[in-house]
């Protein structure tokens, strides 16, 4: 019995790491430098806890600060709109990188307020869990004890 569960699951974890897909990266181009301190600026706001919802207009800047480096790029730009349009890109990195930052420390902060929260409620549950123990002990006790003085004794 204990072998057929070992080796299922041994055929189960096999099955899902042939199945998982494999992740290629593709050239993105000439970006500029900013495009990385941008992404990285949201991936830290991300691990300090922020949600998809606080993300997703980041998300969209970054889109637009990519699609501007790509209109930037094409052959037909005259040098006044590339440079227009990298000066553009550059203010939208910026932002990205100055809200990232603003979302992280709000993240941050939020998630300790949770961990303080949940050790308040711990302890506030613990002490009303104790005080209904207490509770429930002394009145089982005077249950037990007006029982016993209920009893009937008979001689022989």
């Amino acid at each position: 019995m204990r072998h057929g569960i070992l080796a299922t699951a041994i055929f189960v974890a096999i099955v899902l790491v042939a199945l998982q897909p494999t992740i290629h990266s593709q050239p993105t181009g000439q970006l500029p430098p900013g495009f990385g301190q941008a992404l990285t600026a949201v991936h830290n706001a991300e691990s300090a806890g922020a949600t998809a919802n606080e993300t997703v207009g980041l998300l969209m800047l970054l889109n637009k600060a990519l699609d501007l480096n790509r209109e930037a790029s094409e052959p037909n730009t005259t040098l006044q709109q590339r440079t227009a349009l990298l000066s553009e890109v550059d203010q939208t990195l910026g932002t990205v990188n100055g809200q990232a930052q603003e979302l992280a420390v709000k993240a941050s902060q939020r998630a300790y307020y949770n961990v303080v929260f949940a050790y308040v409620w711990g302890v506030i549950g613990a002490v009303l869990g104790t005080f209904a123990y207490v509770v429930m002990v002394s009145v089982y006790r005077e249950y037990r004890i007006r029982r016993t003085f209920q009893m009937k004794v008979t001689p022989k």
